[in-house]
């Protein structure tokens, strides 16, 4: 490993965790992780990475700590619980939330960081799975420009764009709308489709079609992938947002409708569409 480079703390190996790991052990990072999951930490340890016994230890031996776990409750008991990050790090340690959690939370643990002069960024990804196993993630970044630019080498090791959207908590609006977008447009893009499929269109032809005109998006040309993934995370992502919105005063109408919408949606997505298979490969990315 090269010593000039900042050790790397990993807090959750799950799938994208675990994509992160690999790309930042092949570039020459030391990756120190940790994960209550035994099947997790194994697989972590099987690229290379050296596994900490506690959350703690990991804190004390990294200088970039990277979280990617669940939602708010869990990420704000790794950094603040006794023995989590906060109490353990050393001073001048940056802590990236990679999960996706409100922006309120990432404004309060810089605050609490700060009191430790210990930094937190907020830099949740984009595009998915299959782009962390490819290293192709978008990373959306809020927090003070200093600490950002020191954990632009980390975050390149598996991101191909990443862009700093403004100060703590910036990331996770910029995902939120995002998500926001993205879920209303899988919602029209089914309608749609359901309404042709109903009215005895090809629907795999008229998908075709759409690709040449002004409704053409990434949803509709990687809609085959989307049918088929086993979760969808549009509930959490519009609770999300909606909490927040609250929070600020924020009138978020269509979020409200999507939520409601959405909930049911999936098996009706996956028993209705593409039957007609023709002219459609589905293997578009």
């Amino acid at each position: 490993m090269n010593s000039n480079k900042p050790v790397v703390g990993l807090v959750g190996l799950g799938a994208m965790g675990g994509a992160k790991a690999r790309h930042l052990i092949a570039a020459g990072f030391t990756v120190v992780g940790y994960d209550i999951n035994p099947q997790a930490v194994e697989r972590f340890r099987s690229l290379g990475g050296e596994a900490a016994p506690t959350l703690a230890a990991l804190a004390a031996r990294s200088d970039v700590i990277i979280v990617i776990i669940v939602d708010d409750a869990q990420v704000r008991s790794v950094c603040t619980d006794a023995g989590g990050i906060f109490a353990n790090a050393r001073p001048g340690t940056i802590t990236a939330i990679m999960s996706s959690v409100t922006p309120d939370l990432c404004v309060d643990l810089a605050a609490i960081g700060a009191q430790r002069a210990q930094q937190v960024v907020d830099a949740p990804s984009v595009r998915g799975e299959a782009a962390a196993i490819a290293g192709k993630l978008l990373v959306m970044i809020g927090g003070e420009i200093a600490a950002v630019e020191r954990c632009l080498p980390v975050l390149r090791a598996f991101a191909s764009d990443t862009v700093h959207l403004g100060a703590v908590g910036a990331g996770q609006v910029g995902k939120m709308v995002n998500n926001m977008i993205l879920w209303a447009a899988v919602l029209s893009n089914h309608e749609g489709f359901k309404f042709a499929q109903t009215m005895g269109i090809n629907v795999a032809a008229l998908r075709e079609t759409l690709k040449l005109s002004a409704a053409d998006s990434w949803v509709l040309r990687t809609w085959d992938t989307i049918v088929k993934q086993e979760h969808w995370w549009d509930q959490k992502d519009l609770a999300s947002m909606l909490e927040t919105g609250r929070t600020h005063q924020a009138g978020l109408p269509l979020a409200a409708s999507l939520k409601t919408l959405m909930e049911p949606l999936r098996p009706q997505v996956a028993r209705t569409l593409f039957t007609d298979r023709s002219p459609v490969s589905g293997q578009e990315h």
